[in-house]
């Protein structure tokens, strides 16, 4: 019996090690799970932050955009370039007084509210009268956006960006429209007044909000996989060559995310041209509209390994 017992308290240190590797195993887990918890949690709330920011942003141009155009001089001198357009052509359209009156009514609101530019549209989608002359007479704008359209339906509309056709402040940079119906005495919409917005003055610098306390920003996208905003790593993104344009390249517009399948920073060559890589995790999962964070790592369209959250704004 006393043989037996000690050949039991000879398996007794094993099984104590056994037992503590286990239990280090189940700490070491649990202390895991907390820590995804909590960054999963912190980056949704960050996002969340930028969101409502974001909202708040655009409800304010809204409301900027129906004052406008309720301001007396801007309403009355917009009635009337919309009033003597039917039939006119560009060269009448441009040396029309009532667009004079337009031009001097608008450079109050374009100082206070910081404007890159303007547009009266018609009914019919021609610019009417614009802070641009190259735009007056042609239906380009409406082109571009569909704001007009959107506002032309009885309220302030805000317009998705898209890249400026003339200088804003060149060509081909980043450009949104807010724009809000003009009505005449009787109440029905003439025209369109469109306020053109400098996005990275405007939600680029919303975005910012809330910052990540690490190496971190927050982006937007279209539902194409198109950055909207400018990232802080662009010079790095031109470096990579993911950039057309040279050095003066913008990453806003000019880049769609997509998961190159090897870290390019670290001198990866994907194994398929850029157009025929999928979307980042990230952005396939919002513009399918579901909003999640992925704490377990996943490429960035430089290929490197990060973590996030995202939301998607319909």
């Amino acid at each position: 019996m006393i043989r037996d017992g000690s050949r039991a308290l000879r398996w007794l240190p094993l099984v104590l090690l056994a037992a503590l590797v286990g239990f280090a195993w189940w700490t070491h887990a649990a202390v895991q799970g907390v820590i995804r918890e909590r960054l999963a949690h912190a980056l949704t709330t960050l996002v969340q932050s930028d969101v409502n920011a974001l909202r708040l942003w655009i409800d304010g141009e809204l409301v900027a955009a129906r004052a406008v155009v309720r301001v007396a001089a801007v309403r009355s001198a917009a009635v009337a370039v919309a009033g003597s357009a039917p039939g006119a052509d560009r060269p009448a359209l441009l040396a029309a007084p009532d667009a004079a009156r337009l031009r001097d009514a608008m450079a109050g609101p374009v100082a206070a509210l910081s404007l890159t530019g303007w547009a009266l549209v018609g009914d019919d989608d021609r610019v009417l009268a614009c802070s641009h002359d190259e735009h007056v007479g042609y239906r380009a704008l409406s082109e571009q956006t569909d704001v007009f359209a959107r506002a032309r339906q009885g309220d302030a509309a805000f317009g998705r960006p898209y890249p400026a056709l003339v200088a804003a402040p060149q060509p081909g940079a980043p450009t949104v429209f807010v724009a809000a119906p003009v009505r005449d005495e009787s109440g029905a919409i003439v025209a369109v007044l469109g306020l053109r917005l400098d996005p990275g003055n405007g939600f680029g610098r919303v975005l910012q909000v809330a910052r990540p306390p690490v190496a971190g920003e927050t982006f937007a996208f279209d539902a194409q996989g198109r950055l909207l905003s400018e990232p802080a790593y662009t010079a790095q993104l031109r470096a990579l060559g993911l950039l057309a344009g040279g050095r003066e390249a913008s990453a806003a517009l000019g880049l769609v995310l997509r998961d190159p399948g090897v870290d390019l920073v670290d001198g990866g060559r994907p194994a398929r041209p850029r157009d025929e890589q999928p979307l980042t995790h990230m952005v396939q999962e919002a513009v399918a509209g579901h909003s999640g964070a992925d704490v377990d790592g996943y490429r960035d369209v430089r290929g490197v390994e990060v973590v996030g959250a995202w939301d998607w704004l319909p």
